[in-house]
């Protein structure tokens, strides 16, 4: 059964479209929106984009993309 996302959607991932997920999270991730956003945002970008590895069974880069994730959310923590 597929699950809605935070906003009330459901995602490629949710209904195991993995290369439709991560090209989706690749997108998320490269773009003027990341780049702009604050360390927060791009923590929350980075958990999202975390679920298209890690549903297509690439670990590896689904704990890099939540290390990289805790790093942003560190960041916006000290930045109070």
């Amino acid at each position: 059964m597929a699950r809605r996302d935070d906003r009330g959607g459901i995602s490629p991932v949710d209904f195991r479209h993995f290369r439709q997920g991560l090209e989706l999270a690749i997108a998320s991730m490269d773009g003027k929106r990341y780049r702009m956003a604050s360390p927060r945002e791009r923590a929350l970008f980075g958990v999202v984009y975390a679920r298209a590895p890690g549903a297509a069974g690439q670990k590896s880069a689904a704990a890099q993309a939540l290390i990289t994730a805790e790093d942003d959310l560190a960041s916006a923590t000290h930045r109070r």
